[in-house]
């Protein structure tokens, strides 16, 4: 099928002078020269992988990994569940396997038999004939009823902080809780604290109970078990207070010694870490819970060093596991791949990158580093959802093929496109593509600075080869300097894509001056609706419609349900902003008498909900507002035609119309996209960004899409047929299983038939006929909110306060064209 041809310039919502730096004027000194080829060889590993028993599935957790006598020890901890009996249970599983990969053992871990007084032993029993489950099973929680007497017993064993210590003991705490509530004059509740400890082969050794950690006057847990060099381990408490304990490899514990000094901080302390050398590393937050600190923890003489704070990047990006290092303190992994960091650097310095290493994965689980250039890590596969191990080599740059590099650049780039990246960059010969993550430069105190750091480096002249948009970023300036390719041209150059028929209203909303700039995998609809019986036949209204639809209702029937002003505000830019802000050529229009309108409807809305709107109730009114003529109009969010369901015979239950938001132009439907992209015009390799890119275009992907609507024409159709269909799900033998879709209203589930094609017909026209983007931009929002006060708090009149914001509005505007 030939594609529509016409409107061509797609502008993804809101990327509208979203900056207050403006662009510098771009010329031949901002061509995109080609990524240097290194980029490509950096943070390269190899990996051998070490095959996991088949028991150790997808919900599989790992922790503890140790290296002891030249072996490398981990403990897997495997949730199983049974389809047929509705229960779960945990076992817990030693791993142990040589430094190079080879000879791997799985030992099973035994599980001690919980210890506790005569009621709870009687309890075991009772529990153990009812469920014929044993309750001592590792994460084990079990409730049994026995009718015969009415007796309702609660029993939980539950294992953490799992630590290997040098003497070749593995050491855990074991919290045990019992509850029989059955007798409410004879209510028993109990919870026991052990420590636990094994042999390396899985053999359950001994327990010692940790007493009085929680009684009536204090409370106190476990905050870490730390292995020291003699083979004991160190019990750090938690809580009221701060003190530790020693465990030797007997089950000898020590007496309770309280830790005055720097106890504050261990009460805070997120990790623990043992070098090589014995050294004791810890990280804490500080008490703002913002900023992170390393420092060492001598644990004889219970001192804390030196503490640096950690790179804010560390903070804000989060972190999978953290390790010590060889060659730095500390090692830790993020969705980008391994890092390493030393007290006295300023920023982390990257050893890995899983992009460049083609590992299809944003999580590695537990690493432990061999030496300089090896190490051995746990990761979960993102391409067959399973965990996987194995033995990671660095590659030197010299043994690695040169391709053409391509690089991918956003503020945050999600897993879904890291794992195409991968898997593109297997399989092509000529290029490789590399990525930037700018939320790698946001920080505590700024959480915009990665938007700051990308939008300079374009500027600069260093725009990568294909960007993922975000609403911070100012797309519609680098259009307009010429840095943006035209994608229309790209298309209609493409021997397949040429021949497809997309949805000619999506082209015609995200364009401007008939080009298309942008790459939209997929879209959405936002619009208002309310019942025909309410609204007759219209399909849209002005500003002054709905001042007088509103003035008709009846007492007691809102139009837009408890909304407050600034809610209002932002519903009013996200539908009408494009109206008062030509894109095209940024005039402003706030001192309209449309907006004026708008800001005296926004100040006849409360400031904030009334007290008591969430209350009891909530919910049972809130599901039957509309049904009962309280509310008319429901914003919708239009993503799947099922879904549709709920909202047209459930909350409804009778004819609606999609009117929309009321905007001067009688255009109050919006259209919008999760995830989209532009290619640079200046890039020395936009065939191989378009070879890439293309690909979110085809019927390949298009039919893949579970969540928001294909562009493909053929494909939207056939997909929206599946409205009418029931719900259903894919049983073991992957055949379909049909269930009804329930609606509650006043309490009360009631059963919703599929819709029908008549309503799958309304809802197509109006997401085909949708022809506006949405709008969003912070910067002019918060120059309506801050000078719209004056207007509410009486000090101005409202076409004062419209003519203000019309002069800030343009000469933002024009700073940043």
């Amino acid at each position: 099928m030939k594609k529509k041809r016409g409107l061509r310039k797609l502008i993804c919502a809101g990327l509208v002078f979203s900056m207050v730096m403006g662009l510098c004027a771009c010329g031949e000194e901002n061509q995109t020269v080609s990524a240097d080829a290194s980029l490509a060889k950096q943070y390269v590993y190899s990996y051998e992988e070490i095959e996991l028993p088949a028991d150790i599935g997808e919900d599989a957790s790992f922790s503890s990994i140790a290296r002891q006598n030249d072996r490398i020890y981990m403990l897997a901890d495997i949730y199983n569940w049974d389809d047929a009996t509705g229960s779960s249970s945990r076992e817990v599983k030693l791993l142990s396997v040589n430094e190079d990969g080879t000879d791997l053992q799985t030992i099973d871990v035994e599980t001690p038999n919980t210890e506790s007084d005569s009621a709870a032993g009687e309890t075991e029993e009772a529990v153990e004939e009812s469920t014929g489950e044993d309750i001592a099973s590792e994460g084990a929680a079990d409730m049994a009823v026995n009718e015969g007497n009415s007796s309702q017993i609660y029993e939980n064993t539950s294992y953490s902080n799992y630590v290997i210590g040098n003497s070749g003991i593995l050491y855990a705490v074991k919290n045990y809780y019992f509850e029989d509530y059955s007798d409410p004059e004879n209510y028993i509740s109990k919870q026991e604290y052990y420590i636990c400890a094994w042999d390396l082969e899985g053999k359950f050794l001994w327990q010692q109970p940790i007493e009085n950690l929680q009684t009536e006057e204090s409370y106190h847990y476990v905050r870490a078990l730390i292995p020291a060099e003699d083979g004991s381990a160190i019990v750090l408490i938690s809580g009221d207070s701060t003190y530790k304990m020693e465990v030797d490899a007997e089950g000898n514990l020590s007496e309770n010694k309280e830790l005055p000094n720097g106890s504050d901080m261990i009460q805070q302390s997120n990790d623990f870490m043992v070098k090589e050398d014995g050294t004791v590393l810890m990280t804490y937050y500080d008490e703002d819970w913002t900023h992170m600190y390393l420092t060492s923890y001598d644990i004889n003489t219970d001192t804390l060093g030196e503490a640096v704070q950690l790179p804010d990047s560390i903070a804000w990006s989060g972190y999978n596991c953290l390790a010590a290092g060889i060659t730095t303190d500390i090692v830790y992994t993020n969705s980008n791949g391994v890092y390493g960091f030393s007290a006295g650097d300023e920023q982390p310095t990257q050893i890995m990158s899983f992009i460049n290493s083609d590992l299809n994965t944003t999580n590695l689980n537990k690493l432990i580093m061999l030496d300089e250039t090896h190490f051995i890590g746990f990761y979960y596969d993102i391409m067959d959802y399973s965990n996987r191990a194995a033995v990671f080599t660095k590659k030197n740059p010299e043994d690695i093929p040169d391709k053409e590099v391509i690089v991918l650049a956003g503020i945050y780039v999600n897993n879904d496109l890291k794992n195409r990246i991968i898997n593109f960059n297997k399989e092509s010969e000529q290029y490789r593509i590399v990525v930037k993550e700018y939320s790698s430069y946001n920080t505590m105190d700024d959480y915009n600075a990665g938007t700051t750091q990308l939008n300079n480096d374009i500027i600069s002249g260093n725009m990568p080869d294909i960007l993922v948009t975000n609403t911070s970023l100012p797309i519609d300036s680098y259009i307009s300097k010429g840095l943006i390719a035209d994608v229309g041209e790209l298309i209609e150059n493409d021997e397949e894509l040429s021949q497809t028929e997309f949805l000619d209203n999506v082209f015609k909303a995200f364009s401007v001056n008939e080009k298309l700039y942008y790459v939209v995998p997929s879209f959405y609809v936002r619009t208002l609706a309310g019942k025909t019986s309410f609204l007759g036949d219209k399909e849209s209204w002005t500003i002054q419609e709905f001042q007088d639809f509103a003035a008709s209702l009846p007492e007691g029937t809102s139009v837009l349900g408890e909304v407050t002003r600034s809610t209002f505000m932002y519903m009013m830019m996200q539908y009408g902003g494009n109206d008062f802000i030509d894109v095209s050529t940024g005039k402003c229009n706030f001192n309209s008498p449309e907006f004026i309108s708008m800001l005296e409807i926004a100040n006849s809305l409360p400031e904030e909900l009334s007290e008591d709107y969430y209350g009891e109730d909530y919910w049972m009114t809130y599901q039957s507002q509309y049904r009962e003529d309280r509310t008319v109009l429901m914003e919708v969010y239009i993503s799947s035609l099922r879904d549709m369901n709920t909202t047209m015979n459930g909350y409804f239950g009778e004819d609606i119309n999609f009117i929309g938001f009321p905007t001067d132009s009688g255009k109050g439907s919006i259209l919008y996209t999760d995830s989209s992209y532009v290619l640079s015009a200046k890039s020395k390799n936009l065939d191989g960004a378009w070879q890439f890119i293309r690909y979110y275009l085809t019927d390949e992907y298009q039919e893949s899409l579970d969540w928001g609507f294909p562009v493909v024409k053929d494909i939207f159709l056939e997909k929206a047929q599946e409205g009418m269909e029931r719900p259903y799900y894919l049983d073991e033998n992957g055949e379909k299983v049909e269930y009804d879709n329930y609606f509650t209203i006043n309490g009360e589930d009631v059963i919703l038939d599929p819709l029908t094609q008549e309503q799958v017909d309304q809802i197509v026209d109006v997401i085909t006929s949708t022809e506006k983007q949405g709008y969003y931009n912070e910067n002019i929002q918060n120059i309506i909110t801050e000078e719209a006060e004056a207007y509410f708090a009486g000090q101005k009149s409202a076409s004062e306060v419209a003519q203000i914001i019309q002069s800030r509005a343009q000469i933002y505007v024009d700073e940043n064209r």
